[in-house]
């Protein structure tokens, strides 16, 4: 478990997601979708939520705790293999504050805890992405970690059509 002690802000701490985070838990998710303007269906916490608990599955949650204990942040993150590194990486699938708990290091002790996790996986790295109008987090993701020169696409396995030059 990870702590900061923040002036005026009290302790947050950083642990696993357990079962009895469901409701906060689901709640701060609701949240993140609405953020990015993408609704968090039923169907997509059931599955995702069975995800983070099953042991087959190399996908943890992490919740970001104020003083009382109550959630108000969330981190999924995951292991991927990484072919010309030889090794396994972590990838960081999504990390929310709660709006009334930004601007106290929230974020930042995720990322923390993530990173002591990362050592103990043997994960040289951890990678995530952000969209390029989250100023805000992008400013904490520039200080921990920073940009690379590497462009993310995404296919649409839906779609026929093949783009051609």
């Amino acid at each position: 478990m990870t702590s900061r002690a923040l002036p005026d802000t009290g302790i947050y701490t950083v642990r696993t997601l357990a079962h009895q985070d469901h409701r906060a838990w689901e709640a701060l998710y609701r949240a993140y979708g609405d953020f990015y303007m993408r609704e968090a269906t039923s169907a997509t916490l059931v599955a995702l939520w069975d995800w983070l608990h099953d042991p087959e599955r190399p996908i943890w949650g992490l919740v970001a705790c104020d003083m009382n204990g109550t959630p108000c942040g969330l981190a999924h993150y995951q292991e991927i293999l990484s072919p010309l590194r030889g090794t396994a990486i972590g990838h960081l699938d999504d990390l929310f504050v709660a709006p009334e708990h930004r601007g106290r290091d929230v974020g930042r002790t995720i990322l923390d805890h993530l990173r002591t996790e990362a050592r103990r996986r043997n994960w040289p790295i951890v990678r995530w992405i952000t969209h390029t109008d989250n100023v805000h987090a992008r400013a904490l993701y520039d200080h921990v970690a920073g940009p690379t020169d590497w462009l993310l696409y995404t296919m649409d396995s839906t779609k026929s059509e093949t783009v051609t030059t």
